[in-house]
Order: structure tokens, then C-alpha cells, then sequence
């Protein structure tokens, strides 16, 4: 995104944000205020969807699974187990979104037992 000389972006020009993420500080009671313990993730666009996953909601895991499978550096399988146990609230009746998150963690688990098997 370009940004014009008084500092603010122009839209249309270069890459456009995803969202914004940030938390509020209450200086009165000294307090962060977050949602769920993390930043607040305020999305600016709609992403294109992927023809490949059917329901909204597919997409939306993907795009969650994506960005903490790029963002870390010591990345876990506990760490994987964890943050599919926070995506499965409120996708117990989509078909397309629990086959995502089950095959998302078979394929992760997959060289941990091969190596386990090894030994």
C-alpha cells in the first residue's frame, strides 16, 4: 500500500492490508483488554474464497491454520492441538470444516509418528 507524503495509505495503490490487530489499554485499572487472551483481529476486506473449500467458515479455518502455521518458529504438534481445539468451537455441524481440521492435523501428526515408529 503506497502511502502519500502526509503519511496516509492511498487506497488501490500496492498490496491492501488483511486486517488490523491491536489491543486497548485501560490506564485506570492498569488493564490490556484483548479478546480470548489475544490481539483483537478486525478484518478489512473479504477475502476471495477458495473454490476448493465449500463453506465460508472452510475458508476462514484455512486462512487461521495458514497464518499460525507461517507465523511461528517452533511450531508443535501441541501447539497444532491446541489451536484446533480453539477453531472447533462453532463448527460441530460443518461437514467441510471439521474434514479440514482433521485432515490438517492427520497430515501434521503424520512425520511425528512416522519418526516415532523409527525408533
Amino acid at each position: 500500500m503506497a502511502v502519500s507524503g502526509t503519511g496516509v495509505p492511498k487506497a488501490g495503490e500496492g498490496p491492501a492490508p488483511q486486517g488490523i490487530r491491536f489491543v486497548l489499554f485501560q490506564p485506570e485499572d492498569s488493564v490490556w483488554l484483548k479478546s480470548g487472551g489475544k490481539e483483537i483481529d478486525i478484518p478489512l476486506f473479504k477475502p476471495p474464497s477458495d473454490p476448493r473449500l465449500a463453506s465460508p467458515r472452510g475458508c476462514d479455518l484455512a486462512e487461521q491454520i495458514i497464518a499460525a502455521e507461517k507465523g511461528a518458529s517452533s511450531w508443535t504438534l501441541m501447539h497444532r492441538f491446541h489451536l484446533c481445539h480453539d477453531l472447533l468451537a462453532g463448527v460441530e455441524q460443518d461437514e467441510d470444516a471439521l474434514a479440514l481440521l482433521y485432515a490438517w492435523l492427520r497430515y501434521s501428526a503424520y512425520p511425528a509418528a512416522r519418526l516415532a515408529a523409527a525408533v
